[in-house]
């Protein structure tokens, strides 16, 4: 059914105030706008059934009145004259597990309705896609182009995707420049005295770029003119990979610098590694149970002040010690995050990084088989893992696809290391599933 820009305009801001989709471009954002179905709903339809193991759908509430309840007991209420238009069940995109709440509605009303296998195309799906695109993109920039694939590939890794929204300034004269930037969606002005037009820069474009090659304040002002997604390098990473290129022999030196850049890196992650946050229980919002199992409980939370999305998990402290331990030993991409603890009574608190992409079984029971490609990536990224985690003495003991979580960007990470353990010598324990 086609959408009238207004309905599209609501749908796009109930998904800008959600962090599940906050990731996406705006080109990514009207796909998910296409496929979203109507749902006319009369008065006592139930939309979602606490415990159904099937559900599959996301839903952006466009008119009428719905009831929340929890075990019998209702605990919100969403209203579709409220702006942003109030949005519900995300975890059916992200698990297949059992819905956690009853949603009823009270009136006659329209919903918009996102399914999982939609949602994983755009979300999921795409990651590796956006990857390599961004990567094409990097070599059509004349500073860049002269990175051989792999060069490409680590330095599409240290990019940071930012967001600026209209009229916000991105570069202060005057200031000093410590990151470089390449304009991926949207309009930005150059703004300098002096100047009788101010050039405008367009996706492709990069900018700050002087300040860090010659070490000098910033020559001009950047103001958006439009929301803009820009990639953002470092100072850092930008001497280390830009710079280097105005060296004579560059292609000889190639494998060198790769030796070196690798060390350098290692080296920086290591010394750059950040302290656990630190927080308590009152920093966090409940969402939702994400996962029960014998170790315990796992929820989403939100922590309040940032916004940002974690998984908690509770557990004894008895139980967990070991867990906590380990956790906190290991730094590496491809291994769920622990980002905080805390302990409460007899009960032990992990937050962890939030991983939205789902698990690898419910990628192949989604879409089948994957591509070739995809199978060198998931399998390097688990030996990358294996690395870290022997290195520092840990027998990992539950290996399987279920513990396979993609985040956001596709990025493969381990999780759960409950059955872990730290080892000396030749152990004769037996465990896993």
């Amino acid at each position: 059914m086609k959408k009238s820009d207004d309905v599209r305009k609501r749908i796009k801001d109930s998904l800008a105030a959600h962090f599940l989709f906050s990731s996406l471009t705006s080109e990514t954002v009207e796909h998910v706008v296409d496929v979203m179905t109507r749902m006319d709903v009369k008065a006592g339809t139930v939309v979602i059934q606490q415990g159904d193991p099937h559900g599959d759908k996301f839903y952006v509430v466009e008119k009428g009145v719905y009831s929340i309840v929890v075990s019998g007991k209702q605990v919100q209420t969403y209203d579709g004259k409220k702006y942003p238009p109030a949005n519900f069940g995300e975890l059916a995109l992200l698990y297949k597990q059992p819905r956690s709440a009853t949603v009823k509605a009270e009136t006659d009303g329209i919903l918009w309705s996102l399914d999982r296998l939609a949602f994983t195309k755009y979300m999921v799906g795409n990651s590796n896609d956006m990857r390599e695109n961004f990567v094409t993109f990097l070599r059509k920039n004349p500073l860049l182009g002269k990175l051989d694939s792999e060069e490409l590939e680590t330095l599409a890794e240290a990019f940071v995707l930012t967001k600026f929204k209209a009229n916000d300034t991105i570069i202060q004269q005057g200031s000093k420049g410590s990151v470089f930037y390449m304009l991926y969606e949207g309009k930005v002005e150059v703004q300098k005295a002096g100047l009788d037009k101010k050039p405008v820069l367009s996706r492709g474009e990069f900018f700050g770029e002087q300040a860090l090659l010659h070490d000098e304040p910033r020559n001009a002002s950047i103001v958006a003119l439009t929301d803009c997604t820009c990639y953002a390098l470092g100072k850092e990473d930008f001497d280390e990979m830009v710079v280097s290129l105005n060296l004579t022999d560059v292609m000889e030196k190639t494998n060198q610098k790769r030796v070196a850049m690798e060390t350098r890196r290692k080296s920086r992650r290591k010394s750059m590694s950040r302290p656990l946050l630190q927080c308590q229980p009152k920093d966090f919002q409940n969402m939702r149970v994400i996962g029960v199992g014998a170790f315990g409980m796992v929820r989403l939370v939100k922590h309040k002040k940032s916004g940002k999305p974690y998984a908690l998990k509770v557990g004894s402290k008895k139980e967990m010690r070991l867990e906590t331990e380990i956790l906190r030993s290991l730094d590496q991409r491809n291994i769920n995050r622990l980002e905080a603890t805390y302990d409460i009574g007899e009960k032990t608190y992990l937050v962890l990084e939030f991983l939205q992409g789902g698990d690898l079984i419910t990628q192949i029971c989604q879409h089948g088989t994957f591509t070739v490609s995809k199978c060198r990536y998931y399998a390097a990224s688990v030996v990358l893992a294996f690395q870290e985690i022997h290195a520092k003495g840990v027998v990992y003991r539950d290996l399987k696809l279920e513990n396979l979580v993609l985040d956001s960007k596709g990025t493969l990470k381990i999780v759960d290391f409950g059955l872990a353990k730290i080892i000396k010598r030749r152990t004769y324990t037996v465990c896993g599933t």
